[in-house]
């Protein structure tokens, strides 16, 4: 409301109501003149503007269409890759069926091994020879245990004999 000159006016708005309104001066010097009614346009620059228009939609509309062709170019040099990728990882999985394969026929084959009469009787021959060996370290450290326990027990009783004992009476002078 700062820009231009304005004028206060008292509107009636009720019987018993006036408000005070600011309205605007309108310098009438600035005002265009204006036609009562426009001209009529030809056919001929009616068509030229609707030729333009079209012009212009039509390129948009290529613009819009190459646009899409590359991003659909894009996407299928990228599927392109997926598919190169995803033949390497089926490969991978082919060769790790191999090896899975090719490793449960080897423990096959083990397990057939172990089966026979032969390999039992050494395996028990073995596990019992290992038996009798934990059994002599286990029995070796037990004993171990047990004379340092009783050493231990010795000594203390010893030394605590020697705190408690009283010192000897002197033993008394010879007399003359």
């Amino acid at each position: 409301m700062n820009e231009g000159k304005w004028d206060n006016k008292i509107i009636k708005f009720r019987k018993d109501v006036e408000i005070l309104r600011p309205i605007p001066i309108v310098d009438s010097s600035k005002v265009l003149d204006h036609p009562e009614s426009m001209n009529d346009i030809t056919r001929e620059e009616f068509n030229a503007k609707l030729e333009t228009i079209e012009a212009r939609m039509d390129a948009r509309v290529e613009s819009v269409s190459s646009k899409i062709d590359a991003f659909l170019a894009t996407q299928a040099a990228v599927q392109v890759e997926r598919d190169k990728a995803q033949v390497e990882r089926d490969k991978r999985f082919e060769m790790l069926a191999e090896r899975a394969t090719k490793a449960a026929e080897g423990a096959e084959e083990a397990a057939k091994q172990a089966a026979t009469v032969k390999s039992n009787y050494w395996a028990a021959v073995v596990v019992q020879l290992l038996a009798v060996v934990a059994i002599l370290v286990g029995a070796y450290y037990a004993n171990q245990a047990n004379v340092l326990g009783a050493m231990q027990t010795t000594m203390s009783a010893f030394q605590s004999g020697k705190a408690e004992a009283s010192p000897p009476a002197p033993a008394p002078a010879p007399t003359k």
